[in-house]
């Protein structure tokens, strides 16, 4: 994926944006992935591709697109759009349960944030609010003016950072398995030697994976599901990994959320070591209006170990909140 040609983005700044937020310039490529049902396929300015085959499926960075797709289009799909944002040991692939799933009514779309994936390497200084940045950058290449956001573990987090610097963007949020913003770190030397003390070994990601695999899944978890979650965490770029568990160990509070306004659906585990049913219930108490699910037999990944579940509960809330 070319990526040699760096783009920047300028959001519209928030009046009353929190103290310390604030949205700059991105110049690092942030790689995206988008499904939905094809409305049409048309000429704009932008270098966009797509290829239709009774849906439209586009990949591409902020920066560039696949060189090997048709060049010159600009797609749209039916729908609102549907962004997913994984967590700290992940990356886009995490939603791949989730791209045909929702398709057909929403145009879908899943990222990888800076240092994971396809994305660019993380330059320069680091603020947790640059994931946010990243959100916003796809949904600006993408012509999205507003989108609902559905975030995993730390891409929860980054969910309620982007309503925090932009909530008129925002149609609805679902935080699955993830801290509340008004108190984003718990126990946060434990969490850092959890995943930093690990890649000290001879060969780092397998330690890590080997660590902290047991904390990921429930106890019902196939062979098949946990091979992908070691295969998530193999992926992972040690020392981009490093510095963002690092900032997202040090993140202060930065929302309120009897702040928030928009629909907003949270999902938790029975079995989840890492976000149990007693924080997602509080986060949900908190959040006006929130609605709350907690999977039996269920782990830290909804998303993965719990995925037809996951879809229906989720397609069944955006459905009542399509116009929203």
């Amino acid at each position: 994926m070319a990526d040699s040609v760096l783009a920047t983005y300028f959001h519209r700044k928030q009046q009353g944006m929190p103290p310390g937020y604030h949205l700059t310039p991105t110049p690092i490529p942030i790689a995206y992935e988008t499904h939905g049902a094809g409305e049409e396929l048309r000429p704009c300015g932008r270098s966009f591709s797509a290829t239709i085959r009774g849906s439209l499926r586009l990949r591409g960075t902020t920066a560039s697109l696949d060189p090997a797709l048709k060049d010159g289009a600009c797609a749209w799909a039916r729908g609102q759009p549907l962004v997913f944002i994984h967590g700290v040991g992940g990356n886009r692939r995490n939603w791949d349960d989730q791209l045909d799933h929702f398709a057909p009514a929403h145009q879908v779309v899943t990222l990888d944030l800076r240092g994971y994936g396809d994305s660019g390497p993380i330059t320069g200084d680091l603020r947790f609010e640059h994931f946010a940045e990243d959100v916003l950058a796809v949904m600006d290449h993408l012509g999205a003016e507003r989108a609902h956001l559905a975030g995993l573990s730390m891409g929860g987090l980054v969910a309620q950072a982007v309503y925090a610097h932009a909530p008129h963007r925002i149609a609805s949020l679902t935080l699955a398995a993830c801290r509340p913003a008004d108190a984003p770190v718990a126990a946060g030397e434990q969490f850092a030697r959890d995943r930093l003390e690990p890649l000290r070994a001879a060969q780092p990601l397998q330690a890590l994976a080997d660590s902290l695999l047991p904390a990921l899944h429930g106890p019902s978890a196939s062979p098949e599901l946990i091979g992908r979650l070691r295969d998530s965490l193999l992926r992972l770029r040690i020392d981009d990994y490093r510095r963002i568990v690092t900032v997202r160990t040090q993140l202060q509070p930065f929302l309120d959320l009897s702040s928030i306004t928009v629909p907003a659906l949270v999902l938790g585990g029975r079995d989840d070591r890492l976000a149990p049913p007693a924080q997602m219930t509080a986060l949900a108490a908190a959040i006006p209006h929130s609605r709350l699910e907690i999977f039996e037999d269920c782990g830290h990944f909804l998303n993965i170990e719990q995925a037809a579940s996951f879809n229906s509960t989720l397609a069944s809330f955006l459905a009542t909140h399509a116009t929203a």
